[in-house]
């Protein structure tokens, strides 16, 4: 922002933005804090309750479980959650089960979200968490009848949702394993979200990914995808034992004795732009396909730096993947019929036209130019105490032009003070520039935003160049008329 701010010379209030990130940063800090809290307080009440037990997981091998037995009930509204008897109709709570096939977050992959049925009422499970001993929080909002501790209920997980956070989970780890093997061994996960429409993975690099190195790692995840790899899970595992298999830990990330692992069978890469074997095991307790086929497809949307050494990329799989391509693909038609050639020769044609209009825009800032030295006449030239002013209406111009024109009769003036106003759809806009050795007597930011708001409008800017803008054009004359006085007052107050 500093660069581009410089370049535009445009005064930057950091000041300002820093109170405002730091005022953000607390309201973010707050909201996020307190929903921290409350459901630590929930996982506190139910691990203090007498019947309290642990919820068993049998979601990988099943999306319904029937007759599932509610262990505890929690308001979730409110400051303070407590454990509660009942839910009703229409009431929100948090509950724990026996047993249940609702994944809760964890390891990067969000909750599951699905319904409860039982003989008397129905309720919806908008997501599911899970606390460090391992039980499973649902977070429940009763569409009809009661909920009470010892209810039996038959849990239902949205199995779009969950097939598809599925196959982003596993895409995620062969986004892995290709950026170890195209960028290098050094790359380690920094983070990841494993969503339903998407997945994030933030990963340790030193430099950005050339466009080249980028599309080689989607084309190796897609060619993994159709190889159609069974994917390989052991349930029970000695951590020593799969360490020793080269099996990926997550750095920070605790583990027992016994852990489970996800490996997908490789490819051998001969030959082509990066020859060699790939090949994914990883320690992770989330959910996968049973085949990397059921993936379909990954489309890479985005990758960018988040932290210093921290790169991140953004990707879609499955149909989200297919929409994707599709609407590119209209896209890149009309863009091909609206410039009358095929979509092969869109891009070309595109950079053709960017070409030519740069020249064109060129030779029109080169004959405003000209047609501007011809306007300068004496007339335009004033004095006031000493110092030489240069005030001047010109032609609806570009910004960037106006910029060049103040420079331009700087530079003739030697010393003195530039005003330039102009006129476009009924806005006004107004550049000021003041040679360097005025400026410990006349702050061009200061006597911009004075002119600004003689056309009911602001501005502002560095000491020697300031830029600024008004709604009201039918005022810039009077405006500019007023410059002398303006810089009289300046004078004064220096």
């Amino acid at each position: 922002m500093r660069e581009i701010a410089e370049e535009e010379r445009i005064e930057l209030d950091e000041k300002g933005f820093t109170e405002a990130l730091a005022t953000q940063q607390t309201r973010s800090r707050a909201v996020g804090g307190e929903e921290k809290k409350r459901l630590a307080s929930v996982v506190n009440l139910f691990r203090d309750a007498e019947s309290q037990s642990k919820s068993r997981f049998v979601g990988y091998g099943q999306l319904r479980v029937e007759d599932a037995k509610v262990l505890q009930i929690a308001s979730s509204g409110g400051l303070e959650p407590a454990l509660i008897s009942a839910l009703g109709a229409g009431e929100e709570g948090v509950i724990t089960f026996d047993r249940t096939s609702f994944y809760g977050e964890s390891g990067g992959q969000i909750g599951d979200r699905g319904i409860l049925e039982w003989p008397t009422g129905t309720a919806e499970v908008s997501d599911t968490q899970k606390d460090t001993v391992g039980n499973h929080l649902h977070l429940v909002r009763v569409s009809r009848g009661e909920l009470v501790p010892g209810q039996v209920v038959n849990g239902a997980v949205d199995v779009q949702s969950r097939l598809a956070i599925q196959r982003n989970h596993t895409a995620t780890h062969l986004v892995h394993a290709v950026l170890r093997h195209v960028l290098g061994s050094g790359v380690r996960q920094a983070g990841s979200l494993v969503a339903m429409e998407r997945l994030r993975f933030d990963f340790t690099y030193h430099k950005v990914p050339t466009p080249m190195e980028l599309s080689l790692i989607e084309d190796l995840v897609n060619r993994w995808i159709l190889a159609a790899r069974d994917v390989e899970i052991d349930e029970d595992r000695s951590y020593q034992e799969a360490v020793a298999a080269g099996a990926m830990a997550l750095f920070g990330e605790k583990y027992g004795d016994r852990v489970r692992t996800v490996k997908v069978p490789g490819l051998i890469l001969d030959g082509g732009r990066s020859p060699g074997k790939l090949e994914s095991l990883e320690l992770c307790g989330g959910c996968h396909v049973r085949n990397t086929g059921e993936i379909g497809l990954l489309v890479v949307r985005a990758e960018r730096g988040v932290a210093s050494g921290v790169r991140r990329i953004e990707a879609v799989t499955g149909e989200v993947a297919r929409r994707h391509l599709t609407n590119a693909g209209n896209f890149l038609r009309e863009i091909s019929a609206a410039l009358g050639v095929s979509p092969e020769r869109a891009g070309g044609e595109v950079t053709a036209w960017r070409t030519r209009i740069r020249e064109l825009e060129n030779s029109l800032a080169e004959l405003r130019m000209s047609k501007l030295s011809d306007q300068i006449d004496a007339g335009s030239i004033s004095e006031i105490g000493g110092v030489t002013l240069q005030i001047m209406e010109v032609p609806a111009t570009p910004a960037s032009q106006l910029r060049e024109m103040v420079d331009v009769l700087k530079g003739k003036l030697g010393s003195g003070i530039v005003v330039l106003g102009t006129r476009s759809e009924g806005k006004v806009g107004l550049v000021v520039g003041v040679t360097k050795d005025l400026t410990s007597r006349i702050h061009a930011g200061r006597l911009a935003k004075k002119i600004a708001t003689e056309v009911g409008g602001k501005g502002g800017g560095r000491s020697d160049f300031a830029q600024a803008g008004g709604r009201d054009a039918d005022r810039l004359p009077g405006a500019l008329e007023r410059v002398p006085q303006l810089v009289a007052e300046e004078m004064e107050d220096g």
